[in-house]
């Protein structure tokens, strides 16, 4: 069976221990490092994982507005202007993620089955999901590791053009929305109950802060 997704997970400081049927595997990441300046990591970030980077950094540095330029024009306009946007990290969970002290980007999950031309059709030119670690702030009301889902599409750049991804949403862990546990399930992607394309995924973090 073709597997419905395909997976690429990470390494640093992360050891995962990994059952899969019907995903393919590929290479890791590199980890997020702490922001020393207000430089963003990259010049023009191209791949998912870069453009989750640099939102990453711009979250770090709490710059909102360059933050909020990576958003997609559907999540613009659900979530409003760039104030706006800023304003709704002021609450739970996404008050945990600016200034945050850590960050990595731990895998990607890509759809396979994806129609390229019922996608063209929407403006979509490819879909991904990226899981991120995220160690708070030490001064946020909750100082251990949480993890959230980006989840992005590769749209049109109304300024220039071309294709480029973006996030259309950021959401906590749906296996632990209340970060009680620093442990990972994830199961049964697929709508199907077919067994093929099930997933679980545990790990435990090294915490050498």
């Amino acid at each position: 069976m073709k597997p419905w997704w395909s997976l690429r997970a990470a390494t640093a400081t992360v050891t995962l221990s990994i059952s899969i049927s019907g995903v393919q595997v590929s290479n890791a990441f590199s980890s997020v490092p702490n922001a020393q300046t207000r430089q963003p990591p990259f010049t023009d970030p191209r791949s998912a994982e870069e453009v989750v980077q640099q939102q990453l950094h711009y979250y770090q540095t709490l710059q909102f507005e360059d933050a909020y330029k990576y958003c997609s024009p559907g999540n613009k306009e659900v979530v409003g202007s760039a104030s706006e946007f800023e304003k709704m990290h002021e609450n739970s969970p996404y008050d945990l993620v600016p200034g945050h002290a850590q960050s990595y980007v731990l895998l990607e999950v890509t759809p396979n089955d994806l129609s390229a031309e019922a996608m063209e059709e929407n403006g979509v030119f490819g879909a991904s999901t990226v899981m991120v670690y995220l160690r708070p702030s030490p001064t946020a009301r909750r100082n251990f590791p949480v993890y959230f889902w980006w989840e992005l599409s590769k749209q049109i750049d109304e300024e220039d053009g071309q294709a480029r991804w973006m996030v259309d949403c950021i959401l906590p862990d749906f296996d632990d929305l209340d970060f009680e546990t620093e442990s990972l399930s994830i199961e049964q992607f697929a709508d199907d109950d077919d067994d093929d394309d099930e997933l679980t995924i545990f790990w435990d973090m090294d915490d050498d802060s």
